[in-house]
């Protein structure tokens, strides 16, 4: 047993601490099993006084801290190198809801609040946390305030940033920083929380949020409606905008080879248009205002996209099982693409504008370079952020090694052109370790050195998740058959 270790022991309760290596393994890997570390041991902190004296004692002896939530990460930022040296700080514990004012439309949450719990509270006092995607039965409101989690309903309510009013934390230097004054606005100087958002715990460790609620819906109307192309999808997100912006809560569209994958996968998931078609676009809108007409305005929206040849069908769903089998449809993409075969996928955005054309270079580049691909795309359309992707047949590649060569390939046909479109190869997923050689192409190196500066103030000793973002001092193994490219997601993780 190592002296860190031995410390750990003493200085925390043993149901904090787990040493045992066969318990500690499930947390070394992350939600795909494509990035696999080891750790010395994993520590439960129940405060922000335990997480302060954690970071004291690893700080004092050199050794790294991981900080982790809910685990799903999809690109290893919450997961330990291989070395072995590792602390992980699991905050699964720290899951209490502090305060909700529902006055001030506000909720003060310790890190370990998991997203479908905190709604599943918050629908029974009539209110919603609007950052919502796939994982949310599982991530935590930590992990998604430091990766600054999207989601589906970013068109609406923007990005984890835009819905957090205040942040505690515990920095690398071991200072508790905290601004838990449930605001709208402040103007005191520099926005210390704020910084913490999207830091991928390289910084510090998120022990607290508040975050800004929204009205519960009184109606909420989906809608799947069928694309010759993903032109013709843009047309129709600007026609809903025109009429419905202040509904419009989510904008998905999936790519016609996508959906037969999502239906060789499950029966339940064949395609809601039976007729054959290019592009899907789940559409759905709410409202809060109990004298709403949402449904009769959707209605007369979707006729007038079908009139202007728009979109060949339309199918409002009827009742709550069909809306959550439309979801079904885009949440199960990550599951039934690692069931086909080799998958890489991305997590780039660009100006919606540009959609299309992104859309149209990167198929055409992949089936240059790879003629027996399979190009599919499933994503939020309207953010920019379509996750475009390949798949590969099971027979396409006779080891990992080979697959990882073509996959480095394929991202570099991606960002390439996500770059010269004005886009950028990350959005919600972050960089993790995954993303490190990338950011340190396309970020601007003025940008990344007033970022290391940064780094360097509040993490002197370089103890936070260290290798993120940044770089992996020593190379992270890979598991799983998808080494290399982040993944189609079916939500983004937190």
């Amino acid at each position: 047993m190592s002296n860190i270790v031995e410390l750990l022991l003493n200085d925390f309760s043993p149901t904090q601490v787990i040493v045992d290596q066969a318990d500690v393994a499930p947390f070394c890997r992350d939600y795909k099993g494509y990035n696999v570390g080891s750790a010395q041991a994993i520590i439960f902190p129940g405060s922000v006084e335990d997480v302060q004296r954690l970071v004291s004692i690893c700080r004092a002896h050199s050794i790294k801290i991981i900080p982790q939530g809910g685990n799903t990460s999809t690109n290893g930022g919450a997961v330990p190198d291989n070395v072995g040296d590792s602390i992980i700080v699991n905050m699964s514990r720290m899951n209490r809801i502090v305060d909700l004012d529902l006055g001030n439309n506000s909720v003060t949450v310790e890190a370990g609040v998991v997203l479908g719990d905190l709604n599943r509270y918050l629908a029974e006092r009539g209110r919603w946390f609007p950052v919502s995607f796939g994982s949310e039965d599982s991530c935590q409101i930590g992990g998604n305030v430091a990766m600054n989690s999207g989601g589906n309903n970013v068109l609406r309510y923007g990005m984890m940033r835009e819905n957090v009013l205040g942040v505690e934390a515990v920095l690398g230097n071991g200072t508790v920083i905290s601004n838990l004054r449930p605001l709208y606005k402040k103007c005191v100087g520099y926005d210390l929380g704020q910084l913490m958002i999207g830091s991928e715990g390289t910084l510090g460790i998120v022990t607290k949020a508040v975050l800004k609620l929204q009205y519960a819906a009184t109606q909420t109307v989906t809608a799947w409606l069928a694309c010759a192309s993903l032109d013709d999808a843009v047309q129709i997100l600007g026609t809903v905008r025109e009429r419905l912006s202040v509904q419009l809560t989510a904008f998905e569209v999936i790519s016609a080879f996508q959906r037969q994958v999502l239906a060789k996968f499950s029966e339940k998931l064949k395609d809601p248009i039976a007729s054959p078609y290019e592009w899907a676009v789940l559409v759905e809108f709410r409202d809060a205002s109990p004298c709403s007409q949402l449904t009769e305005e959707v209605e007369a929206t979707l006729e007038a996209v079908l009139e202007q040849g728009l979109a060949s069908d339309a199918i409002v769903a009827a009742n709550l099982a069909q809306r959550e089998l439309f979801w079904q449809h885009r949440e199960a993409v990550l599951d039934a693409n690692k069931a086909f075969g080799w998958t890489v996928g991305h997590d780039a955005s660009v100006p919606v504008s540009r959609l299309p054309e992104f859309a149209a270079e990167v198929g055409r580049k992949l089936h240059a370079a790879y003629p027996d691909s399979h190009f599919i795309a499933a994503g939020h359309a309207g953010d920019g952020n379509i996750h475009l992707g390949v798949l590969f047949e099971k027979s396409a590649f006779g080891s990992t090694a080979e697959f990882r060569k073509a996959a480095l390939e394929v991202n570099s046909i991606v960002f390439e052109i996500a770059d010269s479109l004005g886009g950028h190869f990350a959005s919600e997923h972050g960089i993790g370790v995954l993303h490190t050689e990338a950011f340190s192409r396309y970020i601007p190196e003025e940008n990344v050195e007033a970022m290391v500066q940064i780094k360097t103030a509040l993490d002197p000793d370089n103890v936070m998740n260290p290798g993120k973002i940044f770089g992996m001092p020593v190379p992270m193994p890979h598991g799983g058959n998808c080494p290399a490219g982040d993944g189609l997601e079916s939500g983004a993780r937190g």
